[in-house]
């Protein structure tokens, strides 16, 4: 079974800009707001690493992450929806989590030239998500022990 993880890009702390915002507005008011917080339930090492690499292209924004399992981050982000106060930028989980948060509104599009290299079947049709990596659970079996029907 597949349960592909993926990341949404929430434009929520730019109010000025549209979801229709060209990627140097989005750059200009990333510079403005100075700060990026990306929510996820990955792996504290690999959440490093990939605020890490942000940091290395945006060096002007203090990116930070927060890292939870995928219930409490759910629950985290829907609380704030609740309360009208988003305390995050970006979002990494799985995707029935990003359906549920797309369902309630709560995704802005994403905006990049690297979106259109993807598959249509690693994205969703509304550029609100996309595929960046795919846990695969297979069954395997010792052959000498279990033998075939």
């Amino acid at each position: 079974m597949l349960y592909p993880v993926v990341i949404a890009l929430l434009l929520l702390f730019i109010s000025s800009l549209s979801f229709a915002a060209t990627p140097n507005a989005i750059l200009e008011g990333v510079r403005k707001e100075g700060k990026l917080v990306l929510y996820t339930a990955m792996q504290p090492e690999d959440a490093t690493k990939l605020i890490e690499l942000y940091r290395s292209r945006y060096p002007f924004v203090d990116a930070t992450f927060f890292r939870a399992g995928s219930a409490p981050l759910l629950n985290r982000i829907l609380t704030e929806s609740r309360a009208g106060r988003f305390l995050f930028d970006v979002v990494s989980g799985k995707v029935s989590d990003l359906l549920l948060l797309q369902k309630k509104g709560l995704l802005g599009k994403i905006v990049s030239t690297e979106l259109t290299a993807y598959p249509d079947k690693f994205k969703d049709k509304q550029d609100r998500w996309a595929d960046i990596y795919n846990n695969y659970y297979t069954i395997a079996y010792n052959t000498q022990r279990v033998r075939p029907p």
